[in-house]
Order: C-alpha cells, then structure tokens, then sequence
C-alpha cells in the first residue's frame, strides 16, 4: 500500500524536484547535461556500454543485467510521456537523467553499487511492459497517471540512493552497522511494488473498460451491422425484386416477341397457306374445266358386270407380261367378237393397273370408253379432254403448262371448242415432262366411234406411242385394225380363252335370272342349261345374257318351263338371230305396241341424254302435232318395258336411265334393210330420221296448250298499266256494281273504293321477281328434257321442206314469248338488247357453224374435223323477221 505522502499532488513532479534539491550546484550542472533531451534506445545503449566500461575492473560484471531493465522501461516510459503528456516535455527527460545520474554516481562506490544494481534488478521485475501499454492503453488517463506514480517512487528511489552516495563512508557504515540497505529502501520497495499493482490494477481496470468499450463498440458496431445487414437485405431484396422484375419483364418482352414472332410466322405461314390454297383452288378449278363428262361411268358399269375370278387368263398371257414389264412394243391391241366382254377385260386391266403397280414405281392410269348409249363419249373432244383430265396432277401443273390451260379453256371460255391439235401436243407434252411416272393409257370401244373419230384416235395413240413412259391398251373389234397405224403386239379374245369364265358367268345369270322362275325339283333341267349355253355360247357372254333372259321370259309366259327344252334344242347361232327373233315375237303383240316399241328405240337412240322409264313412258305415246297433254295409255315398269323392246335394253339401277342392251342392237337396227327379212323392216331405223322425229316431238310439246294457259310471268314489265284504284276493274266489267257505286255520296269521304290505293303493277313485278320452278306441272315429266334439248334435235328444220308444219312450229316456240318455264336458251339476255330479237341473234350466231367432228351428215374439213349447220332455221326465222 503506497503511503499517503506519495499520493497527493502530482507526485511525479514533486519527486523530480526533491531530486533536483538534493543536487549540489556542480551536481545539477552534470545533470541537466545528462537530462536535456528525451532518451531514445540508442542512450540506453550508450549507457549500458558506459556502465560496463566503468564495471570493467571489477569482478563482478553483472550491472548491466541488473540496470537494463530499469534503463529500457525509463526509456519507454519517457516516450510514452513525451507522447501523452505534453504539459511539460522535459520531465521524461528529468526521469531518466535521474536514473541515469544515480547509476553513473553509484558505479564509484563498489560496495554501494552493489547493493544498488541488485535493487535494480528487483525493479526491473516491477518495471511494466509499457510497449504493449503504450499499444493498448495510451489513451487511458488513469493508466498514465498511475505509470507516473510508479516513475515517481522510482525517482525518489533516485534520490535516496543519491542521498546515500553523497554521505560520507564513516556514516554510511555507521549506518550499515545499524540497519541494513533493505531496512532503507524497504518502505520504497513496497511503495513501489504498491505502484505497480495500482499500474495493473488500472490497467486490469483500462483493460475491462476497453474491453467493454470494445463491447460496446462492437455492440454498436454490431447493431449498426445489423441495422446494415438489415438495410443489406431489404435492399439485396429489393434488388432481387427488382432483378425478378426485370427478369420478367425481360421474359415477358421476350415471351411477347416470341409470340410476335410465332404470330408473324402463323401470320406469314397462313397467308403462304391462303396462297398455296387459292393457288390449288384455282389450279382444281382449271382442271376441272379441262372435263365434265363423267368418263368413270364406263369403269364403275364394268365393275358391276363382272363376275369374281373372271378374266384372270389375261393377265397371265406372255403379251400382256411382256407389254406390262416392257420387253414387248408399248401398244397392246386386244380386240375379239361382238359380246365377247371386252368392255369388262378392259375395266378389269384398269382396275389390275391402280392396284398391282409397284411400290417404289409412280403411276397414273388414264382411260376412256367410246360408248354408243352416250353420245357426248362419242366426241374426240370428249376423249381428248377425258385423257388430259386425267393425265394432268392438280400438284404437278408447272407454269407454262398452266399457262397453256388456261389460254384453252380461260381465254376461249364460251367462244369456241378447244382446237384438237393444241389439246394433243398438250397431252403429249404432260406425259414427256412426267419422266419419274408410268402412264398407261387405256382404250375401249374404238369400233363405236364414227370413222373420222376413229382416225383420229388412231393418229393420237400413234402419236403417243412415241413417248417414252407411256404405255397404250386398246381394246375393240377385229375391223378396227389398229395394227395399220400403231407397232403394237395383240391379244385375240377367243372362245377358247373364255370358257372357265363363260361358265362362271352362266352360273351367276343362271342363279340371278332363273332362281324364282324355276322350281327346286327342276334341277337337272339348270345343268341342263347351264352346259348348253356353254357348249353354244362360243364365248359371246352377250349371247348367253339374251339366252337367259329368253328362257325366263318363256317360262313367265307360258307360267311353266314346259318350254324351255324346246328352246335350248333351238337356239340362235349368233347375235343377229337373237335380234331377229327378238323383233319378229315383238311384231305378233300388235300394231300399237311395235309402234309404241318403235318410238322408245328412237328415244333411247337419240335421246342427247339416258333417259328413265317415266320419261319414257310420255315419249313413247306423243304423236307429231298433238295439241295437249294425254295420259299416256300405258304404264312402264323395267321388266314390263323389257319384255315391250325384246330383252334389247339395259337397266342402270344407280340412276335409273335405259339404254341398248349392246352397240350391236343400233348396227343391226341400221342393217336389218339388208337382212332379207320382211318382217322385220318396219324397225329399219336411220339416226337422222330419228332425230328429226324427236325435234318435231319436243316442238309439239312446248306448244301444248296446257302451257298457254298458264298464269305465267314475263320479264318485259313495259305493257303493263298500273291501276291506281285496282277496284275500279270491276267496275268496267260488272255494269250494275258500278251504278251501284255511282249511286253513292259525290264526297270523296263517302267513297269507300277511294280509301284503297296501291299498283297492281307493283305486286305483278313481285310475283315475276320470284323464281321458276324448271317444270310448271308435275305431271309433264317429259317438259324438262324437251325444253333444254329441242333445239339439238331441230337442227335440219328449214322452211324449204316438204312439210313446213314442223317449222312453222318451231318458229312459233322460238318467237313465243310467254311461257310458264324457260326453254329460251338466250333468255334471259346476258346484255342489252338494242333489238327485239337481239338476244336470240346473239346466241344463234356461234352455232350456225359448229364444230361437231365425224357426224355422217356433217360437210369434212382438213383437219378430219366437221362443220355442222346447227339452227338455220333460226337464223333464216331471223333474216325474215
């Protein structure tokens, strides 16, 4: 514990003084030399050499030791003094110039130096580390005013070594003897290790307060931290809303502009579309004006008249396997005798063509059938276009060949035909530019074409045959002769050849024709037919269809087949006896019945369409100049129309039209003059007489005057006067309701006819603005074929003519302006009409002279082609009027 005296005042200072005082005057010259600057480590250095110097003839050499850590914690000291406290900078000086004085003054006293270097060395263990202070605690007060307490005690230990120093050696051994050196300084020795525990008990004490300022200050370093992490993180998650937001901003700009984008492709990829779609439409509309006859009619009737596992031996000829694989010439001719099925060979070579090609190999498959039972398939043009038709692939039409179309069928549209040449070299160039497709071109009934058709055909499959890809089968009778004009290799379709399908095809008639007409117990009398028909058919399926039939009108006449064995024993040789026989049994069932029989042949010959049995049944019974509609006085079914014309017709049930049983009936009809046969010339029958007949026919229909009667409409509104008071009519037609008007009140308020106003005229133009029903009166079935086909049939009519009655009528059905239907083909007028009978000019003008190749009556031109006169009896009406 420090006494009282050493802690009041600045202790450090009063100690220096006290120091100082005791100091003689040359003494504290010495030492104001020693003290008159701060000691740096190089002084303690000099002093330790200078101690050691002085200590060098002595035996004991351990002053240094002893001082050096009193010396190094006074030299620290004085810079921590120095540093901290500027009050009065010469006290660190005065410090250690008193230690440095002392020990420099007690080195001359051995003895006294001894004891003194040893209380040194006590010192230097009390001596603070004041380097680490300095670091830690230089700015603490308390930790400073405490080290100077220490350095006080150390300099008052300065001065009482001094003191003793400087007494005289009797009184220091006096002294000695009564108390020891410890005895002097102990109460120094305590103060100072009294001062050091206060030095650490203030540094204990700094130390905490540091410690808890450092606490605090990292509290507050820590909350301001956290209040940063906190600020940190709202920011960081501000930032990183905002990053999300930008984020998806940017990804709905990019969705957005993804999805401009996938719009403006859709966009572009349905306009391509839209385009790509017009662009197909129009090239389907293009080929559809290419043709409009069904050309498939043939094919679809060959498949429903062949029988299953029939016409195979074809397909395993070696000419047909060699035309096929290409080792043969590209034109197979097969041609055999009339009735030998050579319409159904072909449709069933069709139908082997689409469905046995090749995977790997493209084909196309173009045919056509020359049919008498339609006269529109009988054209070349027909032919022409059927074949391009088909020839042409709406995905395949490369520029120039649309170009060329539609210079053909748009640029002419409704002037003329197509011209043959341009239709042939446009076939010819579509099939040369297909090199990567088969075309196999497929022709049946050649022999049914008039003999400028025929030519013509010829000359184009000749041309074809010098295509490269392209592959010809035609099919016909032997006096076509196509070998004259085509390199081809042929088939002949004989009897031989058809036997296993004759029998196949008897087998199916037989069951067809026979089933309900002969009984169960009557089946040896089927194989007895069965095996006849086979041994006579001599491969006509023809002839054995009419045998059939025969046979079962035979048993439904007689009601039983009693009959029957004495047919089969009887049988005709060929087709011409068949029809001879036929026309002879149809001559026994009267005079009225072979007309009626004569008049369905011309209309079913003639007739510009197939007729149907209702149709018919009007024309069979409508005589030249009948004034009105007759209920026909018979009623037609197909079995009873069948039987009326001999078995010679055939049936089509998809749509109900008649037509010749076979081409043969028309040859023989036209040839039976030559036959010798009286009985049957009253069926002689000339194309051109007929269908003068059906012209006259169709003209005497239209002007019944079941039509004159009829309420009808007009389009020429211009005779009509318009009524203000309608009412008043009556009045001019019934004398006494108009007295009875007159009678009335003379005020126009008392008139109840003056309260109605409205214009007939105006109600008679809204029932004209209604549409025309195409026939007027059920019941004229006929009207609709005759008043859009009477003018093909009047072609030849002409005031020049023996009987002027047929034209005389036609010039009234063409002048005639009134009628409940529309048969005018010129009305209405597509234009304006400068003139009465403008329109019908118009119309007649491009028909006078139409081209209509190989008609027997037509005038030949060069390019095989024939004009023909079409209605000169209008324009000659026309050049009258």
């Amino acid at each position: 514990m420090i006494s009282g005296e050493w802690w009041s005042g600045n202790r450090l200072t009063i100690a220096l003084n006290e120091f100082q005082t005791s100091l003689s005057p040359e003494q504290r010259k010495h030492f104001n030399e020693i003290s008159s600057g701060t000691p740096a480590a190089e002084d303690v250095i000099s002093l330790s050499e200078e101690i050691d110097k002085k200590n060098s003839t002595r035996r004991s050499r351990v002053w240094v030791q002893r001082t050096s850590g009193v010396l190094n914690s006074v030299q620290q000291y004085s810079a921590i003094v120095d540093t901290f406290i500027q009050a009065n900078p010469t006290i660190a000086a005065l410090v250690w110039g008193s230690v440095k004085f002392v020990i420099l003054a007690a080195i001359n006293f051995s003895d006294y130096f001894e004891s003194l270097s040893r209380r040194f060395e006590q010192f230097s263990k009390y001596c603070p580390r004041l380097r680490e202070y300095e670091k830690l605690f230089g700015d603490s007060v308390r930790v400073r005013d405490a080290l100077s307490d220490f350095y006080a005690v150390v300099v008052v230990f300065c001065t009482k070594a001094l003191g003793g120093i400087q007494e005289k050696a009797i009184k220091r051994f006096v002294k000695s003897l009564s108390s020891s050196f410890k005895d002097d300084f102990g109460l120094l020795e305590q103060n100072l290790s009294a001062a050091r525990d206060e030095v650490d008990a203030e540094i204990r004490l700094a130390s905490e307060q540091k410690a808890h300022g450092c606490r605090e200050l990292q509290q507050i370093e820590y909350r301001k931290n956290e209040r940063y992490r906190s600020g940190y993180q709202v920011e960081v998650q501000e930032n990183r809303i905002h990053r999300s937001l930008e984020q998806t901003e940017i990804t709905a700009n990019r969705l957005f502009r993804s999805l401009q984008l996938v719009g403006m492709a859709k966009q572009n990829q349905l306009q391509l579309q839209k385009i790509v779609r017009e662009e197909e439409r129009y090239r389907i509309r293009l080929h559809r004006m290419v043709c409009n006859y069904d050309y498939t009619w043939n094919l679809r009737m060959a498949r429903m008249t062949r029988c299953p596992d029939t016409g195979l031996w074809l397909f395993e000829r070696p000419e047909f396997k060699g035309w096929l694989e290409g080792t043969l010439p590209n034109c197979l001719w097969c041609y055999g005798t009339t009735g030998c099925g050579k319409t159904v060979i072909t449709g069933h070579v069709i139908d082997h063509l689409m469905t046995t090609r090749p995977s790997e190999e493209s084909r196309a498959v173009a045919y056509y059938f020359f049919d008498f039972r339609r006269k529109e398939s009988l054209s070349i043009l027909t032919f022409l276009r059927s074949i391009l038709h088909q020839v042409l692939r709406i995905d395949k039409i490369s520029p120039e060949i649309q170009r060329r179309l539609e210079e053909i069928f748009i640029g002419t549209t409704g002037t003329r035909e197509p011209d043959l040449i341009e239709l042939q070299g446009l076939i010819t160039d579509v099939c040369a530019t297909n090199i990567q497709e088969e075309v196999f071109l497929v022709v049946d009934g050649i022999d049914e074409a008039d003999e400028g058709v025929r030519k013509i055909v010829l000359q184009f499959l000749k041309d074809m045959q010098l295509c490269a890809r392209v592959k010809l089968f035609a099919a016909g009778q032997p006096e076509v002769d196509i070998k004259k004009v085509v390199r081809c290799v042929t088939i002949s379709i004989t009897p031989r050849e058809l036997e296993d399908d004759i029998r196949t095809f008897i087998d199916v008639q037989v069951e067809k024709e026979l089933n309900g007409v002969l009984s169960v117990h009557e089946s040896g009398l089927v194989d007895k037919i069965k095996d006849v028909l086979a041994w006579k058919a001599q491969g006509m399926f023809l002839w054995v269809d009419l045998q059939i039939k025969a046979i079962r009108g035979a048993c439904e006449d007689d009601g039983t087949a009693d009959r029957v064995p004495q047919l089969l024993d009887d049988l005709p040789r060929d087709i011409q006896e068949i029809y001879s026989r036929a026309l002879q049994k149809l001559l026994c069932s009267g005079a009225q019945r072979t007309e009626i029989t004569r008049n369905v042949f011309r209309w079913v010959i003639c007739a510009r369409r197939p007729m149907n049995i209702n149709e018919l049944e009007e024309a069979a019974t409508i005589k030249v100049g009948q004034k009105s509609w007759k209920e026909p006085p018979i009623k037609l079914s197909w079995p009873t129309l069948s039987k009326l014309c001999g078995n010679l017709l055939a049936f089509d049930d998809s749509d109900g039209s008649i037509f010749l049983a076979h081409h043969s009936v028309l040859q023989f009809l036209q040839s039976c003059m030559n036959l010798n046969i009286p009985s049957i010339d009253r069926f002689h029958f000339q194309v051109d007489e007929a269908d003068r007949y059906l012209g006259e026919l169709c003209v005497t229909y239209l002007n019944f005057i079941d039509f004159k009667m009829s309420l009808t409409t007009t389009h020429d509104s211009s005779t009509l006067r318009p009524l203000a008071r309608p009412l008043e009519l009556g009045l001019h037609v019934l004398p006494g309701l108009k007295k009875l008007y007159s009678q009335g009140s003379s005020s126009r308020s008392q008139r109840p006819l003056d309260k109605y106003n409205f214009s007939i005229e105006d109600q008679l133009r809204a029932v004209m603005s209604t549409s025309r029903a195409a026939k007027s009166i059920p019941q004229f079935i006929l009207l609709d074929y005759c008043r859009t086909n009477w003018y093909h049939h009047c072609a030849v009519f002409s005031p020049d003519d023996d009987d002027v009655r047929s034209f005389v009528e036609l010039q009234k059905l063409v002048l005639r302006k009134q009628l409940p239907f529309r048969c005018h083909p010129w009305d209405p007028p597509d234009r304006s009409s400068p003139y009465p009978y403008w329109s019908l000019f118009y119309w007649a003008c491009p028909r006078a002279r139409l081209q209509v190749p190989g008609d027997d009556f037509g005038k030949p031109i060069g390019n095989g082609s024939y004009f023909l006169p079409v209605l000169p009896a209008i324009l000659t009406m026309l050049i009258y009027f």
